[in-house]
């Protein structure tokens, strides 16, 4: 493009000059009827009219604007071309925030739901103090409870041989099934009475009228405070009355008592 443009400043150059040279020269030859300055004149925009198409096509303003129109065309996409865009950047997003999807993918964790039936409630809460005891659940008319069954329930608790070690350990776990069982707010209102045996050691029952009744804190209540108080109470078994009166204790070992 420098090229061109000087190319035709030389050309320019030289067309200046051959304007002094010509009219000299042609004058004569129309008796001087013309002119130097109309010969001048003549030549000169004989020049303009040859040079124009190349003053048009190679002139940098021109250059410039094609560029300019060309970035412009490119800057206006068409609606399609511009969705297209959009998804590719909602693409790069999404794979650009993995662990965000994941988080808000991921299923909110919940807890099982606490067991309300009282039949397999009892259960779970003796199971869960007093191990391989077997534990039986009957109601008011002496009919083993089913699922269905309504309250309320007598429920018998018997330690076998070997399940408990010494009657020290029992008293402990008597107390515990006594205090979980009566103060567990689904079923201590469902419970008849509860009848804790440890095999060689000891016999303790504890009627519904009592249970609900008593302060099982550990400030008030205690294993051996407990036992101690069956004793004075009632020291042996009495199977009379309704069930919810029937509170006692009874020493099978001998060494109970310490």
């Amino acid at each position: 493009m420098e090229n061109v443009f000087a190319v035709l400043v030389l050309v320019s150059l030289a067309c200046f000059l051959l304007s002094w040279l010509i009219p000299n020269t042609f004058s004569p030859l129309f008796g001087n009827k013309l002119s130097k300055g109309k010969i001048r004149l003549v030549f000169g925009l004989s020049i303009i009219v040859f040079f124009s198409p190349f003053l048009n096509s190679n002139h940098p303003v021109s250059e410039n604007k094609k560029v300019s129109e060309q970035a412009t065309e490119v800057k206006q996409a068409s609606p399609e071309e511009q969705v297209k865009t959009k998804e590719v950047k909602s693409e790069n997003t999404q794979l650009a925030q993995p662990d965000t999807q994941a988080q808000e993918a991921k299923p909110v964790e919940q807890k099982p739901a606490e067991e309300t039936n009282p039949i397999k409630r009892i259960e779970t809460i003796v199971s869960g103090i007093a191990g391989k005891s077997e534990i039986t659940i009957w109601d008011s008319k002496g009919n083993f409870a089913k699922e269905t069954t309504k309250p309320p329930y007598e429920v018998i608790v018997n330690a076998g041989k070997g399940d408990i070690a010494s009657c020290f350990y029992a008293k402990n776990v008597a107390f515990e099934v006594m205090k979980k069982l009566y103060s567990d707010e689904i079923v201590k209102d469902k419970i008849s009475r509860v009848l804790f045996t440890s095999w060689g050691h000891l016999r303790t029952s504890l009627g519904s009228e009592d249970g609900l009744k008593m302060d099982w804190s550990p400030v008030a209540t205690s294993p051996t405070g407990y036992w101690t108080t069956m004793m004075k109470y009632k020291s042996y078994e009495d199977e009379t009355g309704p069930l919810s009166q029937r509170t006692w204790g009874k020493e099978i070992a001998n060494d109970c008592s310490k």
